[in-house]
């Protein structure tokens, strides 16, 4: 026998998280060696193991290439054939490659594997210079610079990542560290997940990993001396909320505070210059966009309500005790006991005593939003102008505020208008950070009477819809993976990683189509890729992306408003698409290479059934009747093993199941009454965002969710079973050999824009993502489960890669996990939130090889 890791074998085993607890099982052996006998045209292969493990038999040529993926599986009471119950195993190989191609010639040898887990790889790929849609900026006193930008594209929100004086990256602040105790991560509503702290999923905000991760529209973060960050959160029903976040640790200072008012377009924050008080404003009531014209006092640690400092919160003004009705965009101390407030309705900026509020003086500026002062010559930056207009304005001071130098900073782009600042003041020479909504970060130096040329720090490698599809091209040489990364700036951008060589390269498609923000790509037997993007598109590319014509395209007259071109091209052909900006909602079997779409009976279907039909790759349905019925957009899939099974993710489950038993302890009981998680219990969403892995034969199936245009004609001896949706509501489902629970997030009410991926290898093996619980699942073809790996961690956790060694646990770890596709050697796993792909070694506990004789 061979040994094949040097770590305990049992976490991977048993599916535990690293780092865990626990006495650790015996690894698998072999009792009785692999042989393998031919037999005629067969070849008989006999084996025998100590105990039930999972085992997995492959096919290889001379070269060791896998030309055959046999069988794998669990081992016990439900082993998937040719396996049967009991330690001792006899397998037959019929001679032929995967699909029932021609093997080749030999010689061949026969692999068996047993204990299958991941071991940390490497970070393949990840750019810390990427943002997307910058909201906030503070800088430290020692001229740390910290960026609140999008994390992902809808579900994630934000992240927080610091930067040197200089602009090199220096690490993550939120999502906060894995390292953090319970009591500093109490603040972030954490939950103990196999012994360390983890987030809960805020999902009924919509917004959110993290509950301190819904950062206004446009906003500013503050600075305690201390150096303690400040920001606010501004969920989806009132009240918002105070953060206030130890940027030594990561940890939260104290549980969050509860605002008068939700944070809105153009929110502000700061702290007194004793650091014993918090200042914010523009705050308002998102419900009616209702501002209040105000700016109030928190006193810290422990004060429990704000008090209003300066304004009228009912009544907008224009004099010495009142703000305009946009209330105040920006806030800034001068050092001297003074409070500047942008008041951009009135265009002018405030004046106020620090201790009492009491007026000072004003000048006159158009519409100011983000404001700084520089303590020591008491020199004033402003970003100041209308919409689509923005500079940054140098004033002397407030006293005399007379213009020094000014700089244009919007744009004519997409976002172009939503720029915030913070400045550097106590570099030499100070230093004016700038950064906006299509995600630039500029470093500008201050010249004295002008400004210096900006400098773009900024990388434009990974959009906001980072690793949102993951999937193996198989068909090729060396398999080739490819992911995700546009955004809303640019939409069609993908990564390809070619697993032998090691070389990444991108590829981009044509943007000038449809809605959403992206297109799926799927890799197919022929060498093209094929997508579909929201509302009606199916499309066809060469293997560059380069647009390739459909033989036999469904080009039908379009009524107004159903075509987003106004006139087909010929690479683009006709589906009703699910909602999705990034659709998840099509797959290729590769025994032909035929296409399945899981489509609606017209555009903009929300919520009713999706029928699965079948494609040629000339773009002509073959298919009448459609051979499988889903739920709505939240569907995901069909994937394929090399038998023609079908597997789609669904909002089902098992009766009685309503979430992994991972929430027991953090889930009250009252939500296995209603899933649906009013917004009220919005820390006990995860129980709403699960579903199940469902395995249809070819045949195909139904899931009675309610009538539809064209329902399946289904084989009278497909069985139907009863399963549950949303929690207790009955649900009935012909067709399925079996579902399984565990796969999230899926069963968004409200959006369904992002979508998780999960894949299915030659095995039958289904590799799937469990994002609440920050884990990779894996269960074979008969639904058994295998393993699971990964644990919760921010971008700073890097297996032993990990700079901070204290992060280095667990040893494989994810903040978002939208997507996971395995090849024989890797699993990769796409990270929206720590923005990232992230590959793991499949390793085995015990590996054999014989000859075939």
């Amino acid at each position: 026998m061979r040994t094949v890791l040097g770590v305990s074998v049992s976490l991977l085993l048993t599916g535990a998280v690293l780092g865990v607890a626990g006495e650790a099982a015996p690894a698998p052996a072999f009792a009785k060696r692999p042989t393998a006998t031919k037999a005629g045209d067969k070849v008989k292969i006999d084996f025998a193991v100590d105990r039930e493990t999972d085992v997995a038999v492959f096919i290889e040529n001379g070269g060791g290439k896998i030309v055959r993926h046999l069988v794998a599986g669990v081992l016990g009471k439900n082993p998937p054939a040719p396996l049967k119950p009991g330690l001792a195993h006899s397998v037959e190989w019929d001679g032929l490659a995967d699909y029932g191609r021609p093997a080749g010639a030999g010689p061949f040898k026969v692999r068996v594997a047993l204990g299958m887990g991941a071991k940390y790889d490497k970070v393949l790929l990840s750019d810390a210079h990427t943002f997307t849609d910058i909201k906030a900026l503070s800088v430290r006193r020692d001229g740390t610079l910290f960026v609140a930008h999008r994390g992902g594209h809808i579900l994630p929100s934000y992240t927080i990542r610091a930067f040197n004086r200089d602009g090199s990256y220096q690490r993550v602040v939120m999502p906060f560290p894995s390292n953090l105790t319970p009591e500093q991560a109490k603040g972030f509503g954490a939950f103990d997940l196999n012994g360390r702290p983890a987030p809960m999923a805020n999902y009924s905000e919509l917004d959110s990993l993290h509950r301190g991760g819904i950062i206004s529209s446009v906003a500013n973060m503050g600075m305690t001396p201390d150096g303690v960050l400040l920001w606010m959160v501004s969920p989806r029903y009132p009240p918002g909320y105070l953060i206030g976040v130890d940027t030594n640790s990561g940890g939260a200072v104290w549980n969050f505070k509860e605002l008068p008012g939700q944070p809105l377009n153009m929110s502000c924050v700061e702290s007194a210059s004793d650091g014993k008080s918090v200042l914010v404003g523009g705050l308002g009531r998102r419900e009616g966009s209702v501002v209040y014209p105000a700016l109030y006092r928190f006193q810290l640690p422990d004060g429990a309500k704000a008090e209003t400092f300066f304004g009228d919160p009912a009544k907008a003004g224009n004099d010495e005790t009142h703000l305009g009705a946009a209330g105040a965009a920006g806030l800034a101390l001068d050092g001297k006991g003074h409070v500047l407030i942008s008041d951009p309705a009135n265009g002018r900026v405030v004046v106020v005593g620090e201790k009492d509020g009491k007026f000072a003086g004003s000048f006159p500026i158009n519409g100011p939003g983000c404001i700084a002062v520089d303590p020591a010559g008491g020199a004033v930056y402003v970003l100041a102008g209308g919409a689509g207009a923005k500079s940054v304005v140098k004033l002397r001071g407030w006293k005399e505020p007379k213009e020094l130098a000014r700089i244009l900073m919007s744009k004519p782009v997409e976002g172009g208008d939503k720029i915030v600042m913070a400045l550097d003041a106590a570099a030499k020479p100070s230093i004016v950070w700038v950064g906006t909504g299509p995600g630039q970060l500029l470093r500008i130096e201050d010249g004295g009477d002008k400004f210096g040329e900006p400098r773009d720090l900024s990388n434009a490698n990974m959009g906001a819809a980072s690793f949102l599809n993951v999937r193996v091209d198989r068909f090729r040489p060396d398999p080739e993976i490819y992911t995700r990364c546009g955004g809303h700036y640019p939409r069609t951008w993908w990564w390809r990683f070619n697993e032998g060589s090691g070389k990444a390269e991108q590829v981009r498609v044509p943007d000038e189509v449809g809605g959403g923000a992206g297109i799926n790509l799927m890799p197919a037997p022929d060498g093209n890729l094929y997508g579909l993007r929201w509302p009606i598109y199916f499309l066809k590319y060469d293997r560059s992306g380069k647009p390739s014509a459909w033989e036999q395209p469904d080009h039908r007259p379009l009524a107004k408003g159903e075509a987003f071109s106004g006139k087909w091209k010929d690479y683009q052909s006709y589906v009703p698409v699910p909602m999705g900006d990034t659709p998840e909602t099509m797959g290729i079997r590769g025994s032909d290479g035929h296409i399945f779409v899981l489509e609606g009976p017209k555009p903009g279907n929300r919520g009713e059934p999706k029928m699965l039909h079948e494609y040629l790759p000339t773009g002509k349905r073959v298919t009448t009747d459609p051979i499988l019925k889903a739920f709505g957009d939240s569907v995901v899939g069909p994937r394929f093993d090399a038998a023609g099974n079908i597997y789609i993710a669904d909002i089902i489950a098992p009766k009685d199941w309503y979430y992994p038993p991972e929430f027991d302890k953090a889930l009250p009981a009252k939500i296995k009454l209603d899933r649906r998680c009013a917004h009220d219990d919005f820390r006990y969403c995860p129980a709403s965002m699960y579903g199940s892995i469902i395995k249809f034969s070819p045949k195909g199936g139904a899931i009675d969710c309610g009538p539809a245009a064209a329902e399946p004609k289904l084989d009278p001896s497909l069985k139907t079973v009863e399963y549950s949706v949303g929690g207790p509501k009955p649900v009935n489902v012909t067709g399925a050999e079996w579902v399984y629970p565990g796969i999230s997030h899926l069963g968004v009410s409200a959006c369904t824009c992002e979508k998780v991926s999960f894949d299915v290898d030659e095995f039958g093996r289904v590799w799937f993502p469990d994002l609440n619980l920050f884990q990779v699942r894996v269960i074979d073809t008969n639904g058994n489960a295998l393993t699971k790996f990964g644990g919760y961690g921010n971008a700073e956790s890097m297996g032993p890669d990990s700079k901070d060694k204290s992060l280095a646990q667990p040893e494989i770890a994810f903040a978002w996990l939208v997507g996971v596709a395995a090849t024989d050697k890797y699993v990769y796993a796409g990270d929206s939130l720590n923005r990232r792909l992230l590959r793991a070694k499949i390793v085995y506990a015990a590996e054999e090889t014989c000859e075939v004789r």
